[in-house]
């Protein structure tokens, strides 16, 4: 989480019967921001939003700087985000995607350029 960056940008879709498909480019806020918008964004009326079902994309922890946010993000999308499939790019690095290898072994699947996914009901 980065809170010194007032604004993400994502794309989000929902999938009927599965639940909401997460595009984040490299989540520099923090992809734990990121879905926490996207789940106040969803909910009306204080209902209980759709769950998230796959979070893809770069999630910003490479490198020194950012590295730090590594087990606290692996934890927020264990236990409170709990898609379904997280697949991980780019800027995630090697040490993120070695602990969502380990916490998350079921869901978590390195993202691959080039590679076809196909969500349907």
């Amino acid at each position: 989480e980065d809170s010194t960056i007032d604004e993400e940008r994502y794309i989000a879709c929902k999938v009927k019967n599965r639940g909401w498909i997460v595009l984040s480019a490299c989540s520099h806020a923090g992809i734990t921001n990121v879905c926490q918008d996207l789940m106040t964004r969803t909910s009306s009326d204080g209902a209980t939003p759709e769950p998230i079902f796959a979070v893809i994309g770069g999630l910003h922890l490479a490198g020194p700087g950012v590295q730090d946010r590594i087990s606290l993000t692996v934890a927020d999308l264990k236990h409170t985000i709990q898609p379904s499939l997280i697949l991980a790019g780019h800027c995630t690095g090697w040490r993120a995607k070695a602990a969502l290898g380990v916490e998350c072994p079921d869901q978590f699947q390195p993202l691959a350029v080039g590679a076809t996914y196909v969500f349907h009901k």
